[in-house]
């Protein structure tokens, strides 16, 4: 009875609320439940994310972690006379890590995740469409990673960063519900097409990044 009251409550606290814009904070589960303070643990694969330097600090040969979340936002928009609210379709960030310590001095790893994905959808006819109607973004990061100890004590990894995404933007070439916006709805009734105050025309923007490149470094020290 009381390992099923353990799942149960286990089950529970996996939901998570945050606010945050395009950055995502899932890339580990055993981090997220300790709020990110995992940084100066021995955490495994994880390490060639968090720090590099621990990779070698690990006892197994061989360890692999990976993983997804299912992220739903919903953001609001109200004043005095009008409210709106997003229809975002769920966003999937997932990572995978693995890492080898072929000698006790020595570590390899290697981390593929996706840091910043996520995307808003306001619709096409909503007040602010001028503004943006959707948006939604993708970066994807491989990082291959080395670690090397120092001692007993002091362990020391770095590894290099390749990072590449695409992106999609749309807004309405028009203010909805507008005094352009208007007449070109009763041009458009004239000859028999009803918009009926909704967004005219829209312009999207999408597109594909370049790769890029930098690195991750990290010191592990176990003091005792």
């Amino acid at each position: 009875m009381k390992k099923f009251i353990l799942l149960i409550a286990a089950f529970a606290l996996s939901f998570q609320a945050m606010a945050e814009g395009f950055q995502v904070n899932n890339l580990s589960a055993r981090q997220s439940g300790m709020a990110h303070v995992g940084t100066g643990m021995i955490l495994g694969a994880e390490s060639t994310w968090f720090n590099p330097g621990a990779l070698v600090m690990q006892n197994s040969i061989l360890d692999v972690s990976a993983g997804f979340s299912g992220i739903l936002s919903k953001v609001k928009f109200a004043n005095d006379s009008y409210n709106a609210s997003t229809d975002n379709p769920m966003s999937m960030p997932f990572y995978a890590y693995a890492s080898v310590r072929p000698m006790k001095w020595f570590a390899l790893g290697l981390a593929f995740n996706t840091p910043h994905t996520s995307s808003i959808n306001w619709g096409n006819d909503w007040e602010g469409a001028s503004l943006c109607q959707n948006a939604s973004i993708n970066q994807y990061n491989l990082q291959p990673t080395l670690a090397v100890r120092v001692g007993e004590q002091v362990a020391l990894g770095a590894g290099l960063m390749i990072a590449w995404g695409d992106f999609s933007f749309s807004h309405s070439m028009l203010p909805v519900g507008g005094f352009t916006n208007s007449e070109f709805s009763d041009l458009l009734d004239n000859v028999g097409l009803a918009v009926n105050g909704g967004s005219l025309a829209s312009l999207q923007v999408s597109g594909s990044t370049k790769t890029a490149y930098g690195f991750n470094a990290g010191i592990f020290w176990t003091p005792n």
